[in-house]
């Protein structure tokens, strides 16, 4: 065996050990009652979202801003979007309102 496979080889043996070391260290702290809805519309409503965001010839833009309010958002909305264009949201309360501006 050569020295740089053996090396590649305890390399391979701490990070094994370290992750089942965090794992045995932290297993008390998982709380499976958290688990449930994990995907509350299943494996098809993941993949509907990641096909929604990925075969749309739109643009996905991000910005920073001072508050979450519908002050604050409504007008960046309107400036990004084009009127009549479809939006998928997250339906977060300060997008209402919205659909009336077109």
């Amino acid at each position: 065996m050569k020295e740089s496979a053996r090396v590649t080889a305890v390399i391979v043996v701490i990070k094994i050990s370290i992750l089942l070391l965090f794992i045995y260290q932290y297993l008390g702290h998982f709380q499976p009652v958290n688990w449930s809805n994990f995907m509350p519309n299943g494996w098809t409503g993941a993949l509907e979202g990641t096909a929604s965001s990925f075969c749309r010839n739109g643009t996905v833009w991000a910005e920073v801003v001072d508050g979450v309010g519908a002050d604050t958002l409504q007008p960046l909305v309107s400036q990004k979007i084009s009127t009549g264009s479809i939006v998928c949201s997250d339906t977060w309360k300060a997008y209402s309102g919205i659909t009336a501006r077109g």
